[in-house]
């Protein structure tokens, strides 16, 4: 029996043999292939506002204002930890989009 848990081609023989002694076998080669993306929760809610307080002729204004991210969590069913990457820029206009990456590098993106 395949282990579903461990990711490649794994093989299974099925032998037999009668009263005198004669025996045969065979042997069918399985693929654990993981197809499904990992899921992403995006913390508070998915879509934000935020107050700009700099103004075009400001160019050192971020010491004073500064959007702080809520963060995103994911889970995958096979690879036990991902990790959240955050893009983006952090200027209080633009909201960063958290992207999860899963073991067999299928991206899934949060907007």
């Amino acid at each position: 029996v395949p282990n579903m848990n461990s990711l490649g081609t794994q093989t299974i023989t099925y032998r037999v043999s009668d009263a005198s002694n004669l025996a045969v076998s065979r042997t069918r080669a399985v693929v654990v292939r993981d197809t499904r993306p990992p899921v992403i929760t995006v913390r508070g809610q998915a879509s934000l506002s935020v107050e700009s307080c700099c103004t075009a002729s400001s160019a050192l204004c971020a010491g004073s204002c500064a959007y702080v991210d809520p963060g995103a969590t994911a889970t995958d069913i096979v690879q036990t930890s991902v990790s959240v990457v955050t893009s983006g820029l952090p200027a209080p206009s633009q909201l960063r989009t958290p992207t999860a990456t899963g073991a067999t590098g299928i991206v899934i993106t949060y907007t």
